[in-house]
C-alpha cells in the first residue's frame, strides 16, 4: 500500500509543479526511495 501511495502522489506532486526539472527530481527521488525500501510481508 506504501508503494502504491508514494507512487501516486509522486505522480501527482509532479504534474502539480510548472518546472520541469522539479517534476522529474519528484519522481527520480520517490523512485530511489522506492527501489531501496524493504519489502515487509
Amino acid at each position: 500500500m506504501l508503494t502504491l501511495s508514494a507512487m501516486v502522489g509522486a505522480l501527482l506532486m509532479s504534474r502539480a509543479v510548472a518546472d520541469p526539472e522539479l517534476s522529474d527530481q519528484l519522481l527520480q527521488t520517490v523512485a530511489a526511495r522506492l527501489k531501496r525500501a524493504p519489502l515487509k510481508a
